[in-house]
């Protein structure tokens, strides 16, 4: 998570350089909140002036959890909408109050082995109805994910971020993104060292073990062999 200085530094700046799209993730809503209503007040920019997206987390991905997180998200944000409200991952961790990313005695990352993405997605239709947001849409879903979700909604996801980049085009998925209308958009493909703090060192066993869980939770494509990262 960038800290609350940084943040507030690198947000004003991109905004007085044109850009108007902001993209947040659950742990820095109250963060950017505070920083959008002191930018609202100034009058310099208005709220339709912006498109600002916000994410379901990991521990929210079931669908009585859903408007739950919606609504900590908009009161976090100090808004009434936003544009796109977002589902982070195909896989979730098991709840345990409001704590990010829940462990086990042993320290291990508690996955929902169980989430339900298509009874989510319902959850995330009901957001549209209900006016929190104006659009809903994917993170790190593959393409079989993604059929499932067209082939039980009455609101199609408008958008799906995930790994694309030089070295993983994935030009399939992108042609069945463009056939049903979903705008795909790629997750730093310029590189993203924030993910190293996950990862942890370059030392063999910690770094394979930490990176299974993330490739499996990303459900992104990572090739894992001999206990071995290639």
């Amino acid at each position: 998570m960038v800290p609350d200085e940084n943040l507030k530094i690198g947000l004003n700046t991109s905004l007085e350089l044109g850009n108007r799209c902001i993209r947040t993730i659950f742990s820095e809503c109250k963060a950017v909140g505070a920083i959008l209503k002191e930018i609202f007040e100034n009058g310099k920019i208005k709220r339709d002036d912006l498109f600002i997206s916000a994410m379901l987390p990991p521990i929210g991905i079931r669908y009585e959890d859903v408007e739950y997180f919606m609504k900590k998200s908009l009161d976090d944000l100090q808004l009434d909408y936003v544009d796109l409200y977002e589902i982070c991952s195909p896989t979730g961790f098991i709840r345990k109050g409001d704590t990010l990313v829940p462990l086990d005695d042993n320290g291990e990352v508690l996955l929902d082995f169980k989430t339900d993405i298509v009874k989510t997605w319902k959850g995330m239709e009901e957001q549209v109805v209900a006016g929190r947001a104006r659009n809903i849409g994917l993170v790190c879903f593959n393409q079989e994910q993604v059929q499932r979700i067209l082939d039980n909604c009455t609101i199609k996801p408008v958008s799906l971020s995930t790994e694309l980049h030089v070295y993983l085009q994935v030009k399939d998925f992108v042609s069945f993104c463009k056939k049903n209308g979903i705008a795909m958009t790629a997750i730093s493909p310029l590189g993203c060292p924030g993910l190293q703090g996950i990862l942890g060192a370059f030392d063999g066993k910690k770094l394979v073990k930490n990176f299974m869980v993330v490739a499996y939770f990303f459900s992104t494509c990572i090739i894992i062999s001999n206990n071995e990262l290639l």
